[in-house]
């Protein structure tokens, strides 16, 4: 059974200013199981939404990344927002958060919190 308490956190309570693919977690060996995912939207600055992927990869710069899970969009003005994502198979060593910005103003800013659990 799968226990949130056992969680990995690969995104803390950050800032996060541009779209785009933020710095990869070496989550060990690769696994065959499965992975859960929680993501908590804390704050949306300065856009219209965000659409929030999980990546992963062989290697450490994700040369070849791959979607693991895909969160639905969220509104700005609907955080604080929780949603919960899991993926059968197999998931890779290297992992990584990827947000897109929707309708970005002039200093978007995202603040999240995801955490992982290998299946």
């Amino acid at each position: 059974s799968q226990d949130v308490n056992e969680a990995l956190f690969l995104m803390p309570s950050t800032a996060i200013t541009s779209g785009g693919g933020q710095t990869g977690q070496d989550n060990g060996a690769a696994s065959s199981a499965g992975l859960t995912a929680w993501m908590q939207v804390l704050d949306i600055t300065d856009m219209a939404s965000v659409g929030v992927i999980i990546q992963m990869d062989t290697v450490s710069n994700f040369a070849h990344p791959t979607t693991s899970i895909t969160f639905a969009s969220v509104a700005n003005g609907a955080e604080p927002f929780t949603v919960e994502g899991t993926a059968a198979g197999s998931v890779e060593r290297y992992l990584r958060v990827n947000p897109t910005f929707g309708t970005p103003g002039g200093s978007p800013s995202l603040s999240i919190v995801v955490a992982i659990l290998r299946g």
